[in-house]
């Protein structure tokens, strides 16, 4: 269940605090194109920063993670099925499943998810985001309202439900 892998690793961060996911370690083990700049480097002070990012490296992996955990693994896949059948017998039909979510996903696929992308791309290339800061403000304000929007939505979704 990739749903259950997603929600470990965000309990795992806040358990046990930031640490590097296998994708981030793949892309830091890749080398480097060579530029100039990195020929004329000393290679005994990179030999030196090497060594001391794989004893951190080194240390970050020591830790149990909580999605290594047959027992966690099990428990939380028992605790989504258990929740599942939970909401599958209790509520009335699949138009009020749809109306929540509905609402929800409106405004997380129109405004939230793209708004965080591009967030998340100025974040990364942070000299692209010097020239074009109006948009990353905008991307903020947008992404507020859109947040705030979709619980607002959501909620006059669930009393309207609970009314009729």
């Amino acid at each position: 269940l990739p749903c259950r892998a997603s929600l470990l690793e965000v309990v795992d961060v806040l358990v046990n605090g930031p640490h590097k996911t296998p994708v981030e370690k793949e892309q830091e083990e890749s080398l480097p194109l060579a530029t100039n700049d990195d020929r004329k480097q000393d290679y005994q002070s990179t030999s030196a920063q090497d060594a001391s990012k794989e004893a951190s490296c080194q240390k970050s992996d020591s830790k149990v993670h909580i999605s290594d955990s047959i027992v966690i693994h099990y428990v939380s896949t028992l605790l989504i099925v258990i929740t599942c059948y939970t909401v599958a017998v209790n509520v009335p039909g699949v138009a009020v499943v749809w109306a929540i979510v509905g609402c929800f996903m409106g405004y997380l696929l129109s405004f939230i998810l793209p708004c965080m992308c591009y967030l998340s791309i100025q974040k990364r290339y942070p000299a692209h985001a010097l020239e074009s800061r109006s948009w990353v403000w905008f991307s903020w304000i947008v992404l507020v309202v859109a947040i705030v929007a979709s619980i607002a939505c959501t909620i006059q979704t669930i009393t309207s439900l609970i009314k009729s």
